[in-house]
């Protein structure tokens, strides 16, 4: 399994956008794909809600390994799909814990995610560095950090 992160501290560069035609372009190939909607703002969950797990962004930073392979195990088959693991609010909390404390839960779910059988996941990043971002670059493979081609985003992305 392949984990990629859309990342970047300005909003309103296409990081949503980007992640969910990259959801269905991977399913369109036949891939298992999980979609993490870290962003409080929760459009991709919006966009994705028709494929809810009912699981959420939160959860994923406090429960075990073990009861995220329980939940997708029955969610994941041998055919293609995109199951969501949705924004909720309690993500605002995060931003007040150590990422030492979730860092290792979160990166530890993602890898229970493979065994449940995803090929592929996707997540999503508020525009901010706070520990959600920092959890997620920790648990990633790739990261895609989409910009506007203007002078001060050129500027802000050096620094």
């Amino acid at each position: 399994m392949k984990t990629m992160v859309t990342a970047n501290q300005k909003g309103g560069v296409g990081k949503t956008a980007t992640l969910v035609h990259l959801a269905f372009d991977a399913l369109e190939r036949g891939l298992r794909v999980g979609v993490v909607d870290l962003d409080t703002q929760a459009n991709a969950s919006w966009t994705l809600k028709e494929f809810a797990s009912g699981y959420t962004a939160s959860q994923m930073f406090e429960r075990s390994s073990d009861e995220v392979r329980t939940w997708f195990n029955d969610e994941v088959t041998d055919e293609p799909c995109i199951r969501l693991v949705e924004s909720d609010a309690k993500l605002a909390n995060m931003e007040t814990r150590k990422l030492a404390e979730v860092g290792a839960t979160f990166r530890s779910n993602i890898a229970a995610l493979a065994d449940s059988g995803f090929d592929v996941i996707l997540i999503d990043t508020a525009p901010s560095l706070g520990v959600g971002l920092a959890a997620a670059l920790i648990a990633a493979d790739f990261v895609l950090s989409p910009i506007e081609l203007e002078t001060y985003s050129i500027q802000g992305i050096q620094k």
